[in-house]
């Protein structure tokens, strides 16, 4: 079942006709009722608007509608009560409404519906050298809207099961731009900085059936769920080059792929408390069964948007694959607790999945550049199955004996065993079979991870407070090849990793305190290092290591009872280093990914009626580099800033207005990005209570 945009807006009005009956059965009855409408909000962008809406998810020019709407209604004769709640912003297709109706000691009722659009700016990546083409974009608006619909229906009556049925449905609609970069080429060099994007039509509907009961102190739950997943997905990739004469430099790739998939699930679970609840037992099943396809052609194209092949050619005809995937999953769980002071939790886990797949892979292309013929020169057939075995174990200690203290101390532990066979053969059609897809292969993987926290939190005196979290984890992959052939034509494999380590390590420090009734603080360090360790086949073993330290300082401040003023800073130093920073050829340096943030934020409640509210947001990155002469520019580097400044009058109990002005910056240095703006919004809200 697919809702399309227009039936989508049909709902939302049948919505808002239903709740002005209901407000006006509500208005008879002088229940109480809320609207915070925002008959005015005008956005006046200098610059790119594409970049401003996709920071901001809101559009530039008009846009109003109501931000709350709020009724509640109760017939204490009847024992029934019902309540709406919504907001709409028809500019920027902002949708939220729900609707609960409940009669005590029979069922009730809940209705749901949110869809919001995700903007995206039309523009590719920026190599500032060029002396043109250096920065491209779509010259296309890129919106896709996404959005949920739910009804959820129970019986609770007295002493029966409880019984839950919920009808879901989700759903993409629009176009979204993607890091599949294209080439760009400019006097012989090529830079993959051109955008692509793709248009997605995506629906998922889900149906669930629970149930649960308690027995002799035992609850027992049940759910059932059936979930049907369809999509249409187009993905548009465009060369550039300055080269008119040169037809391949500006060819342009399109993927069409139409996957369709049902999930089932069963999910079955008891579990008890005992010794005056000091004792807590649970075990639970689960089930799931995938059955998936996905149809894909791929169209090569030139300019015109003909069919063409050009040098190695991609032109793929009614591809197809299918997958099979079952996974029985039995976990168990008991928690005591000995003594108030602590608390002893373990925890099992068995899990057993089981996948086939197949595709056929049919190939239109012709060694001559032209058009395709429309026949098929070869087809390669792939075949893979899969299974897994899993098994996990954690044991959890909460000890608060020590005063003012509680420490943690956690264990989780993971084997698994990774079974797969991959067999592939090339058919010949109007070719001859391609022997460089004639190979197979057999892998056991296995893989053991372990993680190892310890946490305390400690008030040593009143007004302060001390919070420290370590985190190791290690995650170890063995790849062992039983089986292995090199593909007919060359040496190259599919499996071709021996051995993948994964460290980390994580640390948090905090400290708070609140000296004095007006004044709190909080200092707050974060540390992730994170080391990986590969080895492929006849070769040593690498390492990438990525490292973040990030460290926050919050302030709350209240110098009288009537202003407030809360403030943040945070400042993240992260980098990446890979084997290719030390590489004779092709080096690519460490990628830094730092920034600050700082915001403020103050509130003055000048009287009982007016009150004045400020904020600034500032966000700085500056982490370009200019490594022009190995081609890699890389690093963000920009300023993001937000200042507002609003009023709220309280006209009276029944009537408040809320003026607003915003202003929006972005500045960006030009030889790493694009897309620089000023915006300036203006607002009123109105807050209307009655009933």
């Amino acid at each position: 079942m697919r809702l399309r945009n227009r039936d989508r807006k049909f709902g939302v009005v049948l919505f808002g006709a239903l709740a002005v009956l209901f407000l006006k059965q509500v208005w008879a009855d002088s229940s109480p009722v809320s609207l915070e409408a925002q008959p005015l909000r005008y956005i006046f962008v200098q610059g790119d608007e594409e970049k401003f809406r996709e920071h901001h998810w809101f559009r530039e020019g008009y846009g109003g509608g109501a931000d709350e709407i709020k009724v509640e209604e109760e017939n204490l004769s009847e024992e029934i009560a019902a309540d709406l709640e919504g907001r709409f912003i028809v500019q920027d297709n902002d949708y939220d409404f729900q609707a609960d109706i409940e009669k005590k000691n029979l069922g009730y009722v809940q209705i749901r519906y949110k869809e919001f659009s995700h903007f995206y700016d039309d523009s590719g990546g920026v190599y500032h050298p060029f002396p043109e083409l250096f920065v491209n974009d779509l010259d296309r608006e890129l919106e896709l809207d996404i959005g949920r619909f739910s009804v959820e229906t129970g019986l609770t009556v007295e002493d029966w099961p409880h019984i839950v049925f919920l009808y879901e449905h989700r759903f993409k609609d629009g176009t979204k731009s993607r890091l599949t970069w294209t080439p760009v080429i400019v006097g012989g060099l090529t830079r993959n900085i051109g955008p692509s994007w793709q248009q997605i039509d995506e629906s998922i509907d889900t149906f669930t059936l629970r149930a649960e009961k308690e027995i002799k102190g035992v609850l027992l739950k049940g759910e059932q769920s059936w979930e049907i997943e369809s999509a249409e997905l187009s993905r548009e990739e465009k060369g550039l080059s300055t080269n008119v004469a040169n037809l391949q430099n500006r060819r342009i790739r399109v993927q069409d792929q139409v996957p369709k998939s049902t999930v089932l699930t069963t999910t079955l679970s008891a579990e008890k408390w005992f010794q005056e609840e000091k004792t807590f037992a649970g075990a639970a099943y689960h089930f799931l069964h995938l059955k998936s396809q996905e149809m894909e052609n791929i169209f090569e194209l030139n300019e015109r948007g003909t069919p063409f092949n050009f040098g190695n050619p991609k032109q793929i005809r009614n591809a197809r694959a299918d997958n099979d995937y079952d996974a029985h999953t039995w976990v168990e769980n008991i928690r005591v607790t000995p003594w108030k002071w602590l608390t002893l939790t373990g925890k099992l886990k068995t899990e057993a999945i089981e996948r086939h797949g197949n595709s056929s892979y049919p190939n239109d292309i012709t060694t001559a550049l032209g058009t395709p013929d429309g026949q098929i020169n070869t087809t390669e057939l792939s075949r893979n199955d899969n299974k897994v075995g899993q098994w996990g174990e954690a044991f959890h200690i909460r000890f608060t004996a020590i005063p003012r203290t509680a420490i943690y101390n956690e264990f989780e532990f993971e084997q698994i065993k990774n079974w797969l066979s991959e067999d592939r053969t090339s058919i010949r059609a109007q070719s001859v079979a391609n022997a460089n897809e004639i190979f197979s292969r057999e892998t056991i993987t296995w893989i053991r991870r372990g993680i190892w926290t310890l946490g305390a939190h400690i008030a040593p005196i009143a007004r302060v407070h001390l919070k420290s979290h370590l985190r190791i984890h290690r995650n170890h992959n063995d790849y062992d090849d039983k089986r292995e052939t090199d593909s007919t034509g060359t040496t190259a494999r599919s499996a071709f990793f021996d051995e993948l380590n994964i460290a980390t390590s994580e640390l948090m420090e905090e400290i708070s305190i609140r000296p004095c009734r007006w004044f709190q603080s909080a200092f707050r360090y974060q540390l992730q290092a994170r080391d990986y360790l590969s080895r492929v086949e006849n070769q040593e073993t690498v390492q990438t290591d990525m490292n973040s330290h990030i460290f926050t300082w919050d302030v709350t401040l209240q110098p009288i009872q009537r202003f407030l003023i809360l403030s943040s800073v945070s400042r993240q130093q992260a980098w990446v280093d890979t084997p290719a920073s030390s590489a004779a050829v092709a080096q690519t340096p460490r990628f830094n990914a730092n920034h600050t943030s700082w915001f403020v934020n103050t509130q003055w409640d000048i009287t009982d009626s007016i009150a004045l509210s400020n904020g600034l947001h500032l966000t700085r990155a500056n982490n370009f580099d200019d490594f022009t002469s190995i081609g890699l520019p890389l690093g963000t580097d920009f300023i993001l800033m937000d200042i507002s400044a609003g009023l709220r009058w309280t006209v009276n109990e029944y009537l408040s207005l809320e003026p607003e002005y915003v202003y929006y910056h972005y500045r960006a240095n030009p030889l790493a990005d694009t897309g620089n703006y000023n915006a300036h919004l203006v607002s009123l809200k109105s807050m209307i209570h009655w009933g």
